[in-house]
């Protein structure tokens, strides 16, 4: 059974997932050439899509993919684009329900963060990992960008682009609480998503801070002021008051607050004759 057909794709998973979680090391008999094929295969049969199946399907394959071995997964910059390529290509699918976007994307984020989480990538390609797999998605939510395929659309973007910074924050990672290495919430995930979050603090100040020796403020700064933060308003209600995660939030509202007073400031004179 190499590709499931429609109706099938389900069971299929089931099946692989049961089988994992009771023999996990399975996948380790396999030697040779095909001892490297478990995430290739696995991409192919994301890059097709739901094919027909529940939107239960992504929380299946990311439940799958969490439980491989670390040892079956691609630690190259060419195998891990190639396996996060084929996933945003089966979301994107052409037959995918809209009503799929809510898991696709989250399943995607914490591919992502099992990724990151792993001890096999070097640290400069966890974070081009980030910068061309993760922050283009928040780049084309917050600048409401053209038909790229990071496009994230609907009443759901800013609950899905939430989830994933859910997903990859190093306090609620389920991969982190798993781990047994300690130096890892310090030197791993804490570092890459504090990058994250500076690089969209950034897309937002740069907007903001564009109109400083303009006469008047364009409407798409408003816009991405705006988007910026429901976005940290949703990401509020999924974390707890005491968190770290609610510090940096506390901090990006003081500086999104005091860049928009001194542009105020800056713009005084040119309200006043309006």
């Amino acid at each position: 059974m190499p590709i499931p057909q429609p109706g099938s794709v389900s069971d299929y998973l089931d099946t692989l997932i049961q089988l994992t979680e009771v023999y996990p090391d399975i996948w380790l008999l396999v030697k040779g050439k095909k001892s490297n094929r478990a995430i290739p295969l696995l991409g192919q049969l994301v890059s097709q899509g739901p094919q027909g199946a529940q939107p239960d399907f992504w929380a299946k394959v990311n439940r799958f993919f969490d439980l491989l071995p670390e040892v079956v997964i691609p630690a190259d910059r060419q195998g891990i684009e190639d396996f996060l390529d084929a996933y945003v290509h089966g979301i994107n699918g052409p037959t995918v329900s809209r009503t799929h976007a809510l898991l696709s994307w989250t399943s995607y984020s914490g591919v992502v963060c099992r990724i990151l989480s792993l001890k096999g990538p070097s640290a400069d390609l966890k974070q081009l990992i980030v910068h061309s797999r993760i922050i283009p998605i928040y780049e084309e939510y917050l600048l409401e960008g053209g038909k790229s395929k990071f496009r994230v659309t609907g009443a759901l973007a800013t609950t899905i682009c939430a989830n994933g910074l859910l997903k990859l924050s190093p306090e609620k990672n389920i991969a982190l609480l798993d781990s047994t290495d300690p130096s890892l919430k310090v030197d791993g995930l804490n570092v890459i998503f504090m990058t994250l979050w500076d690089n969209l603090e950034e897309i937002v100040f740069s907007r903001v801070k564009y109109v400083e020796n303009s006469s008047e403020i364009p409407p798409e700064v408003f816009s991405v002021g705006a988007r910026w933060l429901e976005l940290l308003a949703e990401f509020n209600k999924l974390i707890p008051d005491d968190s770290s995660d609610a510090k940096i939030l506390a901090e990006s509202y003081r500086k999104v607050i005091k860049v928009c007073l001194e542009n105020l400031e800056k713009h005084k004179g040119t309200f006043m004759k309006h």
